[in-house]
């Protein structure tokens, strides 16, 4: 959540998923990845590009849904899974499944030099 002297700002929030959803959109188009989003709180109408599933946690950490999520792909189906975070906890968790990962910061700047 983001938050202005200590309130959440919905528009902000808003505006940066808009743009990471934009990104991703743009991210997939030559490539057939199926990308899976996951939010923290309750259900939003959100713009949702081709191959992208976007998951709410409702009134919990969407940590362990994406945990369950790493697991079953790379067990079940043999994929190879990308996680894109910050959450160091998250990172630890998924690389012990066999997950790469990709800061969050390093993948906005990638795709903002790419699609700028």
């Amino acid at each position: 959540m983001y938050c202005v002297q200590n309130r959440p700002d919905f528009e902000l929030e808003a505006q940066l998923t808009d743009k990471l959803l934009s990104y991703l959109e743009k991210f997939n188009i030559e490539q057939d990845r199926n990308i899976e989003i996951y939010f923290d709180g309750l259900k939003r109408y959100l713009y949702r590009p081709d191959n992208v599933q976007i998951f709410f946690s409702k009134r919990k950490k969407a940590d362990d849904l994406i945990v369950n999520s790493v697991n079953e792909h790379i067990d079940n189906y043999n994929d190879e899974v990308l996680l894109i975070t910050q959450d160091k906890d998250l990172i630890n968790k998924c690389r012990n499944y066999g997950a790469e990962v990709q800061y969050t910061y390093s993948f906005l700047k990638s795709a903002t030099a790419l699609f700028a």
